[in-house]
């Protein structure tokens, strides 16, 4: 008697395990389900391509104000159409062209970090299910980590935006605005001088 009811233990405890084995294989289709749907490459494509474009409308941006802090630090300085001004815009371009590439390459890493997160998640929740949670809260929690992995991905690869692309002239500004003010320093005590000179 005592054998058969070793064996039917035995059994028992088979078909609970067998039955917790299915219970995790469930969950973690589940799981994977959600993070292999094609809609999230679509999704990661979107991303990547809305963070290509905030990079590119920042450099655009910036490329514009350098554009006019040039032209009027060219013309301050009398050097309008001249080799300077030619070199100088040859280097904004320079600097685009760079920022371009800064642009594309920011992007790609932060899809990159987003798919990178994804896979951190689902390795996450595959544990859970190991230890028992259920397919359908599997499923669910699946679902919101992957809005909330996209939702902080664009948070972060936004937050600084690209940087000063155009920073190599910010010392060329500053040189040709202090020049401005040194002429009109220069003009204001001359005139000053000179009307002393005339009344006297």
């Amino acid at each position: 008697m005592s054998g058969g009811s070793s064996n039917s233990a035995q059994r028992a405890a088979e078909a609970a395990e067998a039955q917790r084995q299915a219970q995790i294989r469930g969950s973690v289709s589940r799981i994977n389900a959600a993070f292999d749907d094609p809609s999230r490459q679509r999704e990661i494509g979107d991303y990547l391509g809305a963070t290509r474009q905030f990079y590119m409308n920042d450099l655009n941006r910036q490329k514009g104000e350098t554009d006019r802090n040039l032209k009027f630090a060219m013309a301050r300085s009398g050097q309008t159409g001249g080799k300077v001004a030619i070199d100088n815009a040859a280097r904004v371009g320079q600097d685009y062209n760079r920022g371009v590439i800064e642009s594309d390459r920011r992007a790609q890493s932060a899809a990159a970090d987003l798919r990178s997160q994804d896979e951190s998640s689902r390795l996450g929740l595959i544990q859970m299910a190991q230890s028992g949670l259920d397919a359908t809260t599997g499923s669910s929690r699946a679902l919101s980590a992957l809005q909330n992995n996209l939702q902080a991905g664009r948070s972060t690869s936004t937050a600084q935006g690209l940087g000063d692309a155009f920073g190599t002239f910010a010392n060329l500004f500053k040189r040709s605005q202090e020049a401005a003010a040194a002429r009109r320093g220069e003009k204001y005590v001359y005139g000053t001088q000179y009307g002393r000179l005339g009344s006297g």
